[in-house]
């Protein structure tokens, strides 16, 4: 059964006319906004909000613990319009919000034609920013703990996907190095041939995990079948 209008709007569904009498509200009146008892409320300061340092944190703040569908949206939405210093101060949440995550690779791959969505919604929206960020993302290669670089390959991933001009040999080496040294890590080698689909220079390799490794063989070889050739 279609949800009416209403229905909707109690998970935060909001259209443009239910803006106007919110676009007047200053910064300080968005920001208490956002913990609004009424989604609707929560969503529109989303959308209108400034993205800055102290905003970027409040969102953060609110999202951890949002459980309606379209007010997530909004704010996950807002956070991706932002700059390196935002996504910095996203990294701290990947692999903290939900419990919808990989915790095993998956036997069957993805039958979907483009990468997959990322499960972690940080990811997922790191994966939507600016390829500004990629330095970041790759500068915290070695600084985060396991769950959250899982994440970050799936962020770094979708995103070079979708900028195939980012895909550069430099970036390739450094996940290529991570993949040697993560043999005892099933999962983040299972995240790392998905992810070697964003990259022409993958084939090779992806060619030997086909012939050597059992496990990855079906993945990989739909990673090699969804790469873009040099």
């Amino acid at each position: 059964m279609k949800s009416s209008k209403k229905q909707l709007q109690t998970r935060g569904w909001l259209e443009e006319d239910d803006l106007i009498i919110f676009k007047k509200c200053s910064f300080e009146m968005l920001m208490v906004l956002l913990d609004s008892d009424q989604s609707l409320e929560r969503s529109a300061a989303a959308r209108l909000i400034p993205l800055t340092v102290d905003s970027s944190a409040k969102l953060l703040e609110v999202v951890s613990k949002e459980r309606k569908l379209y007010c997530r949206l909004e704010m996950m939405r807002k956070l991706e319009t932002g700059t390196v210093e935002t996504a910095k101060q996203m990294l701290p949440y990947l692999g903290k919000i939900g419990s919808n995550q990989h915790q095993q690779p998956l036997n069957t791959p993805s039958a979907k034609k483009s990468f997959p969505l990322p499960r972690d919604l940080i990811a997922r929206s790191l994966g939507n920013m600016s390829p500004s960020i990629l330095p970041t993302l790759f500068e915290q290669l070695d600084q985060l703990d396991m769950p959250a670089l899982s994440e970050l390959i799936d962020a770094i991933g979708l995103l070079i996907f979708y900028h195939p001009n980012e895909a550069s040999d430099n970036y390739f080496n450094k996940l290529q190095t991570l993949w040697e040294e993560s043999i005892y890590e099933p999962l983040l080698q299972w995240k790392l041939v998905i992810c070697f689909s964003s990259f022409p220079q993958s084939e090779m390799l992806l060619k030997e995990i086909i012939r050597t490794n059992a496990d990855l063989a079906s993945e990989a070889q739909r990673s090699l079948i969804l790469r873009r050739p040099m």
